[in-house]
């Protein structure tokens, strides 16, 4: 595609009708196709000519849906599990594309905002990266507990580890984790390997959150909030 250029709508229905008959791509060619993109990075000068290129089309980025269509792909969806293979195959894939300082996050605070992407905010005061830590963040405070919200990076070997929290009273760093793939747990025993205490507090701990963070951290609900 030419960059700027403007397709009539009978052009577009004649491409989007051959798109349809066209077969779906091998699954040599799909694994050919995903060697090739694995580790690239993108150059400032080809990312302006994306940008250029992609000026004017829509994208899944801010569609606005109608509940029609919502209706119709959660239904879509219904009943569909990603096995661990599967998983294990996308993990692999992203693994070194958005790894250190080619995350897109990377040395930045949590995002401000609200819905897909964006953070949240604590009763402390400060931004968090979602409702999980938001929710452990303000059991710590609601009980007077001191803590630190991703005070440092850690470079381990290459893998760059930055934890959730850190309790200076108990000298503990704590990881808030939805999902554990290879790549967190190699951080993980790696930051562990290191000398650090650190406790990961998963899906389950949430179900009674202030009895895991007593039975897990040890913590007494007698300090004082920072001021």
């Amino acid at each position: 595609m030419i960059a700027g250029s403007k397709h009539t709508e009978a052009t577009k229905r004649r491409m989007s009708a051959a798109a349809k008959q066209r077969p779906p791509p091998s699954a040599s060619v799909r694994e050919e196709m995903s060697r090739r993109m694995m580790g690239r990075v993108f150059t400032e000068e080809w990312k302006r000519k994306i940008s250029i290129a992609m000026k004017g089309q829509k994208t899944g980025l801010g569609l606005k849906r109608s509940d029609a269509t919502k209706r119709q792909m959660s239904r879509s969806q219904m009943g569909h599990t990603v096995s661990d293979q599967t998983r294990l195959k996308i993990s692999q894939s992203l693994k070194g594309r958005y790894a250190g300082p080619l995350h897109p996050m990377y040395g930045r605070p949590a995002p401000h905002g609200s819905g897909v992407g964006k953070g949240s905010y604590s009763d402390k005061g400060h931004w968090v990266r979602s409702t999980w830590e938001r929710q452990f963040a303000d059991t710590l405070f609601a009980h007077k507990i001191v803590y630190e919200y991703e005070p440092e990076r850690f470079d381990l070997d290459g893998i760059v580890y930055w934890p959730d929290f850190y309790i200076p009273g108990i000298d503990t760093y704590v990881e808030i984790k939805g999902y554990m793939d290879n790549r967190s747990k190699e951080k993980i025993d790696r930051f562990r390997s290191s000398g650090k205490r650190l406790e990961v507090f998963c899906r389950s701990d949430f179900e009674s959150l202030e009895d895991s963070i007593v039975n897990r951290l040890g913590v007494h609900h007698d300090r004082k909030p920072e001021t």
